[in-house]
């Protein structure tokens, strides 16, 4: 979906163009929507896509399972077998 930036001269910030400026009306379907939050279930293991950003998808059952919310720290084991584990992370604090 294309954005377009207005830049302001007198406060010298940018700012996101309306429809009535691009003549592009931006709207999502709800299929569209729910489209980024699917993952593929492949022998019953969740697949996702790596985003060229190196972002995931953790699928919602999950996310549940381990209980995440947003904000929440992820810990990533790389296992010797080439296998990474995926745990929420806690923070340990220590003071001398």
């Amino acid at each position: 979906m294309p954005k377009f930036l207005w830049f302001i001269e007198e406060t010298k910030k940018y700012r996101l163009a309306t429809k009535d400026e691009t003549g592009i009306e931006y709207t999502i379907t709800p299929e569209q929507r729910n489209e980024t939050e699917k993952t593929e279930i492949v022998d019953g293991v969740h697949v996702s896509k790596l985003s060229i950003t190196g972002q995931i998808y953790m699928p919602l059952e999950i996310r549940k399972h381990l209980d995440l919310k947003p904000g929440d720290k992820i810990g990533f084991i790389l296992n010797e077998n080439d296998s990474v584990e995926i745990r929420k992370a806690k923070l340990r604090l220590s003071f001398e």
